[in-house]
């Protein structure tokens, strides 16, 4: 499953080191949208989840707190774009709800609709994620993303 994936044009720190900013930019401290992100991308990305359902459900449940975190932290400069991708990330959260989380369910029994939501179908979340990928790699320090991983644009 991957949620998130970065840019590997990033250099710096590794992920979960102490975040701090590079530049300014408007709306809430962006030092803590830097913080929160670098905090919890292993949730985000989905990355060390097991694809068992049991996993993925607990994977899942712990992720509304950092959504939450994630919006409330959110600077102006890509305010839409983390709404956006809470929604997506909602949306997938619900999809695999109503599937047991497995993956399998969903292919077979899932509507096209629900099956797109999964794959990301909409490019406009696929645009928000490259913006808040952008964001954190221009306005955060020490901060490496994942290299095995790149933009989606």
């Amino acid at each position: 499953m991957v949620i998130v994936a970065c840019s590997s044009s990033n250099s710096g720190g590794p992920a979960g080191a102490t975040a701090s900013t590079r530049s300014s930019a408007s709306g809430p401290d962006v030092t803590e949208f830097c913080s929160t992100f670098v905090t919890h991308y292993a949730q985000l990305s989905g990355r060390g989840i097991a694809g068992d359902a049991s996993s993925l459900q607990s994977a899942f449940g712990e992720l509304g707190p950092v959504l939450d975190e994630l919006q409330r932290a959110a600077p102006t400069d890509i305010k839409t774009d983390v709404d956006r991708f809470v929604v997506f990330l909602r949306d997938y959260t619900d999809v695999l709800s109503k599937y047991g989380f497995d993956y399998s369910r969903v292919e077979s029994e899932g509507t096209p609709d629900e099956k797109a939501k999964l794959n990301g179908g909409d490019p406009t979340q696929i645009s928000s994620i490259n913006n808040i990928q952008h964001f954190v790699r221009d306005h955060c320090t020490n901060v490496t993303l994942p290299s095995d991983f790149s933009d989606f644009s």
